[in-house]
């Protein structure tokens, strides 16, 4: 007879000691600068922004872990290099965008996938985004109050810096790009504040959660009553910041964000429904204790239409009177399907590596063709994944459809891999919104190339793809030995 079946292997060996903490520091200093693109390190010829610098710091962290990389990096990277290398081939393009693709938005997925792969990484890498989220709003804040243009510290020439007069912008190149952070920080914090780790835990009171629990203590104390209010107080700062953006961008992303935090969240079970009486909170929960119930959805629909609401009278209207939010509106469709016309004109390898430009042209045919009307004509495509699809052509298209379909297939293992009994973990499903928050706002809003938040759901779903592997294979559990049949001994001597 066989022996036990050995522990699963783990997909990779784990770095040592003085690895992962450089790896740690690497991933909190690389989630504050996400924050800060529009600012350049001082000292240098080149204009690098301090993400730059740390791609460039984690070369030898890279080196020291080739045999140590994420397995799901491969699907995401390799056909991502395979499509920048054939446009290159076929259409030529600018070496310098060539060059930055190279040595840095591939290295910056690389390192990203490793931070997420490893748990006490991608913990630290939320607690530097999260930073960079309180800091930019503070001074955002400070921008609205005391001027723009007194607190401007935009120096970064990669970027278009316009003017924005009585806006915020932080250290963000324009306004839309902090509303587009302050939206995926805003649906990580809901989903965070909705996703509890702990099994029978609820809203917190005076006294730590409200209610029973048949959870032991040390799950309870995995997500501590004391991280409520900063989590809540952050809410609605951010909401307070979005409104005064005056940006399109929460219209488009808002409702989006809020319900994939919605659906994607598990936490532990709060009570039945079929116990109302005893447990009235429990009727915002569903019957399996994932999510809200009917009742919890209506309300916070509700408030979502109340809080849209009030934000286009009180905030955008203005723009909706002057007609530059329709002005906007339309640059930005036309830059889009201008970017589209590869795909449908038979250029199977795009226009070439950082030609972005040549999309006035075509978006200018688009206006022209569907009687659309804004001042200039763009400078690039707004939307980086379609100004990919514009550059790369049908390559680019495998690959991103590929990632998205791994973004998809691991945000829904994600959401039903919890046990019965407890909620999935706040820091994975937090990083599991900011992936798709990249992910929407590289197609929807933001067209920079240097902005790398449009690169980081690439590294997430490939590091935290992987990470959820090796949960999921877990131990395999030993076989039971069949026991011999021996008879029950008698109680007394048989007659």
């Amino acid at each position: 007879m066989s022996g036990p079946a050995p522990l699963a292997a783990p997909l990779a060996t784990p770095l040592a000691a003085p690895g992962r903490t450089a790896l740690s520091l690497w991933a909190g200093l690389a989630g504050l600068a996400l924050w800060a693109p529009a600012v350049t390190l001082p000292g240098l010829a080149l204009p690098l922004q301090p993400m730059d610098g740390l791609v460039l710091a984690g070369g030898p962290l890279l080196l020291v872990s080739l045999g140590r990389l994420p397995p799901g990096l491969l699907p995401v990277l390799g056909p991502g290099l395979l499509s920048i290398a054939l446009s290159w081939a076929m259409n030529g393009g600018s070496p310098l965008v060539l060059g930055w693709s190279l040595a840095f938005a591939l290295p910056f997925v690389a390192l990203v996938a490793l931070a997420a792969a490893d748990a006490r990484a991608r913990g630290v890498l939320l607690g530097g985004f999260m930073l960079g989220a309180v800091l930019s709003v503070a001074l955002f804040l400070a921008q609205i109050l005391r001027g723009a243009e007194a607190l401007d510290f935009r120096n970064n020439p990669a970027f278009r810096l316009p003017a924005q007069y009585g806006r915020g912008f932080a250290l963000m190149p324009e306004v839309s790009t902090f509303a587009v952070h302050a939206l995926i920080a805003l649906g990580m914090v809901l989903a965070w504040l909705l996703a509890g780790r702990q099994a029978g835990a609820r809203w917190v009171g005076r006294r730590g959660a409200i209610g029973q629990s048949s959870a032991p203590s040390s799950a309870l104390s995995s997500a501590p009553s004391t991280a409520l209010f900063p989590a809540l107080l952050l809410a609605i700062s951010l909401v307070v910041a979005l409104a005064l953006t005056r940006s399109t961008s929460v219209l488009v992303l808002l409702p989006m964000l809020v319900a994939l935090a919605l659906g994607g969240t598990s936490g532990g079970s709060v009570g039945r429904v079929t116990a109302p009486l005893r447990h009235p909170v429990s009727t915002f929960r569903n019957r399996r204790g994932r999510g809200p119930g009917w009742l919890g959805l209506l309300v916070i629909t509700g408030a979502l239409v109340l809080i849209l609401a009030g934000f286009v009278q009180l905030f955008y209207a203005e723009r909706l009177a002057s007609a530059s939010a329709e002005r906007s509106a339309s640059m930005r469709l036309a830059s889009v399907l201008g970017g589209l016309t590869p795909l449908h004109r038979g250029e199977l390898f795009g226009v070439g590596i950082g030609e972005n430009a040549a999309v006035r042209l075509r978006a200018h045919e688009v206006a022209r063709a569907l009687g659309l009307r804004f001042g200039t004509l763009p400078e690039g495509v707004n939307s980086q994944i379609v100004g990919r699809l514009f550059e790369e052509g049908w390559p680019a298209l495998l690959h991103l459809s590929l990632a998205a379909a791994l973004l998809w297939r691991g945000w829904r293992r994600h959401r039903r891999s919890t046990a019965p009994d407890r909620g999935p973990d706040r820091v994975v499903t937090a990083l599991w919104m900011l992936a798709w928050g990249g992910c929407l706002a590289a197609l929807l809003v933001v067209g920079y190339r240097g902005i790398y938040t449009t690169w980081l759901w690439l590294g997430l779903v490939a590091g935290l793809g992987s990470a959820q592997a090796v949960a999921g294979r877990g131990p395999i559990p030993r076989p039971t030995p069949r026991l011999k049949h021996r008879p029950t001994p008698l109680l007394w001597p048989a007659t």
